[in-house]
Parts: structure tokens; sequence; C-alpha cells
């Protein structure tokens, strides 16, 4: 490939995983804002429902940002072994820190609901 059409395709990839990981976070906020404006009046089915839908599309999101940027850390590397003074950033520890702020917001929005859910008694 030249050096554009790496460039090119560098750019989709990071557009693509950047769109995804905007989805994941808009998820996340319904998530939150649900759990905390309806989260103690919901049913436990309600609210086994609501997580499983939630955990289902928190995983098929990071799944799929993952790869975008997984896709493009490989087009980053095969950018620079043409030219070694190219600016691109990604790399794998952006990749590896992404998802694991990604999987570790979605744990920490489960505690956000059980906290609104069960709430400390003083």
């Amino acid at each position: 490939m030249t050096e554009y059409e790496l460039v090119d395709v560098i750019i989709s990839y990071a557009t693509g995983g950047g769109t995804f990981f905007a989805i994941w976070l808009t998820v996340l906020s319904a998530y939150a804002i649900t759990a905390y404006v309806v989260g103690r009046e919901l049913t436990t089915f309600q609210v086994a429902w609501l997580n499983t839908l939630y955990l289902f599309a928190a995983f098929i999101l990071i799944f799929s940002f993952y790869g975008l940027f997984n896709s493009q850390v490989f087009y980053v590397h095969e950018l620079r072994s043409l030219r070694p003074d190219s600016p691109q950033m990604m790399n794998p520890a952006m990749l590896f820190s992404a998802t694991s702020v990604a999987a570790l917001g979605t744990l920490i929005t489960f505690a956000f609901m059980w906290q609104v859910r069960h709430p400390k008694t003083e």
C-alpha cells in the first residue's frame, strides 16, 4: 500500500472506532440516568431485563471499537515501517487503555444501579 492508502485506512478505522466508543458512552450514560431516575422503582424482572440488554449492547460496542482500533494499530505499524517519522499515535497501550476503561465503566454502572436500588440506611 502507498503512504496515502495507509493513512486513509488508518483514518477510516479511527473514525469507526471513535464512533463505536461514542455510542458505548451514550449507552452507558442512558443506563446510568435510567438507574438514577427510576432505578429504585423498577421490579426485579425489569432490572434483570435492563441489565441483560445493557450488558449485551455494551459488549457488542466494546468488541466493535476494539476490533476497529486493533486494525488501526496494525496499519499504523505498517505505515511506520514505510515512514518511521509518521505522527500516528495509536498503539497497543492506547488500545488496551480504551478497552479497559470501557469494560471498567460498564461494570461500575452496574454498581451504580445496585447502590441506587439498595441505599444504605443510616
